[in-house]
């Protein structure tokens, strides 16, 4: 890239989730510095090695201490906006916990591309041991229906984990609001609606209460080509 070109980019540094649901990959992104979310995935595409059966489409969310912040921006945030708000959210974290947030890239799974707003959400699912104090590991996101069971939904969470049968068996879903966890029954329905934003209350969420084996995060893997 010549210095005419980098006078037009603005440098943003992300974290790009590999498809194991395990690794993260930190890369710099040059997106011209007056374009939106929307840009910055367009020219995070263009470094990511995607497999063949790709979907080759992109999505960015704000992860922090193990957990999402979503819904995300639109796509349609400028850059300086999103900038200027992960400034802010980083001095306010930093002074209160030590912690940063930052900005994750992800591809969008096959069944994730539509989803029907009134029947169908995109939901965080977090990891923890016995309490909400102590998540770990790295958070994801899961579509879910309503009415349908959160045997359902398990199944779903433990394909896209690819987690055995027998480890799977040391985890239990529970929906998380309020900085409470409550466990679900196999045989109970999904009710969209908790998971949907409701005035005056806070968004449910799903969280895996299962002891940590894991480390995070690792940079180990590469899947970018050589940098810009």
């Amino acid at each position: 890239m010549n210095i005419n070109d980098l006078e037009d980019k603005k440098p943003f540094k992300c974290m790009f989730l590999l498809p194991n649901m395990k690794d993260m990959k930190e890369v710099t992104l040059y997106p011209h510095k007056n374009g939106t979310i929307k840009t910055l995935l367009e020219e995070a595409a263009k470094v990511i090695k995607f497999s063949e059966n790709s979907t080759k489409r992109l999505r960015i969310c704000e992860q922090h201490n193990s957990k999402l912040v979503w819904p995300s921006q639109p796509d349609s945030t400028s850059l300086d906006k999103l900038q200027n708000y992960c400034e802010a959210a980083n001095q306010n974290t930093m002074s209160s916990t030590g912690n940063t947030k930052f900005l994750r890239i992800e591809e969008i799974p096959m069944d994730e591309l539509n989803i029907d707003e009134q029947m169908e959400a995109l939901v965080p699912v977090i990891h923890f041991y016995k309490n909400l104090f102590t998540t770990f590991g790295v958070p994801l996101l899961i579509k879910i229906c309503d009415q349908e069971t959160y045997k359902d939904v398990k199944n779903r969470i433990q394909k896209k984990l690819n987690i055995s049968q027998y480890e799977w068996e040391k985890y239990k879903l529970s929906i998380i609001q309020n900085k409470s966890a409550q466990p679900v029954d196999d045989n109970e329905k999904v009710n969209i609606e908790r998971f949907q934003s409701t005035e005056g209350e806070q968004r449910c969420y799903l969280g895996l209460d299962h002891p940590n084996k894991s480390q995070y995060p690792s940079t180990k893997l590469n899947i970018f080509e050589k940098s810009i």
